[in-house]
């Protein structure tokens, strides 16, 4: 569901305002999604290729608000090989 992306680590495809951006991200699955993503109002723009946290959604906008990733450091790549077992 929905609700699984969150908390997750994405990368930005472009840059996310608080009127559009959107991410890419892998699943609990291991498929690759992608979701449409804002900053809240106040908030600064978050460039492409930036490492983004998915915080919270809003189900009446079909959006996820996102943050940079604080640390920088979370790649996405080895999220998606734990999701797979893979990861060593």
């Amino acid at each position: 569901t929905e609700r699984d992306l969150i908390g997750r680590l994405a990368n930005v495809r472009d840059t996310v305002t608080e009127r559009q951006g959107r991410a890419q991200l892998y699943d609990q699955h291991g498929s690759l999604q992608e979701v449409p993503v804002r900053i809240k109002p106040g908030e600064t723009e978050i460039p492409a290729r930036t490492e983004v946290v998915l915080l919270s959604d809003d189900r009446e906008r079909g959006v996820y608000y996102v943050l940079a990733d604080p640390l920088g450091d979370g790649e996405p790549e080895r999220q998606h090989a734990e999701s797979k077992g893979t990861a060593g």
